[in-house]
């Protein structure tokens, strides 16, 4: 028996028989191309975004994403479940994969950057401390002047 696998996974086996003389010998394994075209809502391709592909083995393949937004991955028949990573967002997808196919994802959430986020909530929190600090002066500001009392002087006689 000949086992033929791709990526760990077996895609095709064939019995084989000493007892007559063969020249050749076909064995079709079937590997299917998966292209995924990854994008923003308005339109622009998400470069840089890691695609992994998971069955019940675990990891089978993984690719990033071009300039142009796209991926292939060659993969053997099967379902799979792809985890996509673009910036701080991530993606969960359900495939099942009977033959070659293509699929375009728009990530809604997607942002490249997260240090921007951070900063953003930083300086909002300087912002909001430096208001704090502006009220709490004014308050004292405001106060009453304490009231000095001055003793009355008695003659001395």
């Amino acid at each position: 028996t000949i086992v033929v696998e791709f990526k760990g996974r077996e895609v095709a086996k064939k019995t084989v028989f000493l007892d007559t003389p063969k020249k050749e010998m076909n064995i079709e394994a079937q590997i299917l191309s998966f292209t995924l075209n990854l994008m923003l809502p308005s339109g622009e391709p998400i470069a840089g975004a890691v695609i992994r592909a998971e069955d019940s083995k675990g990891l089978v393949d993984e690719v990033i994403s071009g300039e142009t937004g796209n991926a292939i991955m060659m993969l053997p028949q099967g379902a799979y479940t792809l985890k996509i990573i673009a910036g701080n967002s991530s993606l969960e997808y359900p495939l099942n994969l009977e033959g070659a196919s293509s699929a375009s994802l728009i990530l809604p959430s997607y942002t490249n950057d997260g240090f921007l986020i951070a900063l953003s909530a930083a300086i909002v929190n300087l912002v909001i401390m430096a208001v704090v600090a502006v009220k709490m002066m004014a308050k004292r500001a405001v106060r009453r002047p304490r009231r000095t009392t001055t003793r009355k002087r008695i003659p001395r006689i």
